[in-house]
């Protein structure tokens, strides 16, 4: 097990951050997909349903099917071998993650819902 240090030192040198995921219901591997966003790493993510909340193909991420190493490695390839888009990608999903996903922004978003029940 690596130390917070450790890990964010490993997302640091990344040119980019890859999560072939399953197709499962729950948010799997939303914490790799925060913490990668809030470093401004470009990603490519399988198109899990429990990620679909946290994913925007071509803002935050590329999406790729489920268990398709075909697309996955067309993906890749795609973003080691265009530096301006890997940048404008990753820059777009710590824009992304600042804005909607921040500490502040998950606050903002409780508030609001027990707004809503408290005027039930």
């Amino acid at each position: 097990r690596l130390s917070d240090p450790e890990f964010r030192d490993l997302y640091d040198r990344a040119r980019l951050v890859v999560m072939p995921l399953h197709p499962v219901l729950t948010a799997g591997g939303v914490t790799a997909f925060l913490e990668a966003m809030a470093m401004g790493k470009p990603q490519i993510v399988s198109d899990s349903a429990g990620l679909r909340d946290y994913v925007r193909e071509g803002e935050n991420a590329l999406i790729v099917p489920c268990h398709d190493a075909v697309s996955l490695r067309r993906a890749i390839l795609q973003l080691l071998g265009d530096d301006g888009f890997r940048r404008r990608l990753g820059e777009s999903s710590r824009a992304c993650a600042q804005s909607l996903f921040s500490s502040r922004q998950f606050a903002a978003h409780l508030a609001g819902r027990f707004r809503e029940l408290l005027k039930r």
